[in-house]
């Protein structure tokens, strides 16, 4: 959480790690009311990404990485620390989409995240629409100009 903290990047400085949702009635494990772990959990962060976002199922593997470069099937932290035990905090592992508990003694992989968009993704569609359109601008000026001429 510390590293995250102090992240500068894209000129923003407020990073943080993903959130877990407790309880998160989703998750398919739930026992006595303090454990929401197991598949489906789409009230975390990393779970909204992995199930809704970018429509990849339970038990895996990460199939769909949408528009991010290199996503690979890690474990990863997430901000929230499990209440009922102290140095415990939930990971989501993408290789399957589960959530768990893990000890912050463990080596885990850390996914910084920023409320809103850091950098605008152009979309294929969109550009090849745009230079269409141009080129099309070009061709009439060019037959207007014959005509007139």
């Amino acid at each position: 959480m510390a590293w995250a903290d102090n992240l500068v990047y894209g000129g923003y400085d407020d990073w943080r790690l993903p959130t877990t949702l407790i309880p998160d009635p989703s998750c398919s494990n739930q026992s006595e009311g303090t454990s929401f772990m197991g598949y489906n959990c789409t009230g975390s962060e990393m779970g909204h990404l992995y199930y809704t976002e970018l429509g990849n199922s339970a038990s895996g593997p990460l199939a769909n990485t949408g528009p991010f470069t290199n996503l690979q099937a890690r474990s990863d932290w997430s901000g929230t620390e499990y209440a009922p035990i102290t140095g415990i905090a939930w990971v989501f592992y993408s290789g399957g989409g589960g959530q768990l508990a893990g000890s912050e003694d463990s080596n885990h992989y850390a996914w910084a995240v920023h409320p809103g968009d850091v950098a605008a993704v152009p979309e294929p569609g969109t550009l090849l629409l745009l230079g269409s359109g141009l080129a099309g601008i070009a061709i009439w000026r060019k037959r207007l100009g014959r005509t007139e001429g």
